[in-house]
C-alpha cells in the first residue's frame, strides 16, 4: 500500500516538476560558479603581475642609484685618501659626510 503511495500520479508530477525547476538551477550555478572562479583568478593574476613589474622597476631604479653613487664615491679623492690610510680616523666624519651626501636620495626614495 505503501509503496502505491509513492508511486501515485501526484508524486510523479511533483517529482518531475522538482527535476525540471531545480536540475537547470543547479547546472546553471555550477557553471556560474565556475565563471566567478576563473574570472577573480584571472584579476588576482593580472594584479599580481602588475605588482611584480611595479616593484622590478622601482627596484631597478634604486640598483641604478646606488651604482650612481658609488660611481661619485670612487672618483672622490677624500674616499679614496681614507680608504688607503687605515691607520688614521681623521677622515671618517669627512667619509661620513660623503657618504650621506651620495645616498641621500636613495634613502629618500626607499
Amino acid at each position: 500500500m505503501r509503496q502505491a503511495k509513492y508511486n501515485s500520479f501526484k508524486y510523479r508530477i511533483f517529482g518531475s516538476n522538482l527535476m525540471v525547476a531545480l536540475l537547470p538551477l543547479l547546472l546553471c550555478t555550477l557553471l556560474m560558479l565556475n565563471v566567478f572562479t576563473n574570472t577573480l583568478e584571472s584579476q588576482a593574476k593580472q594584479a599580481g603581475e602588475q605588482q611584480i613589474q611595479t616593484l622590478a622597476e622601482q627596484l631597478e631604479a634604486t640598483l641604478q642609484e646606488s651604482n650612481q653613487a658609488l660611481q661619485s664615491l670612487a672618483g672622490n679623492s677624500l674616499v679614496q685618501r681614507a680608504l688607503l690610510d687605515h691607520t688614521t680616523d681623521e677622515f671618517a666624519k669627512d667619509v661620513y659626510l660623503e657618504l650621506y651626501q651620495a645616498t641621500n636620495g636613495i634613502a629618500s626614495g626607499a
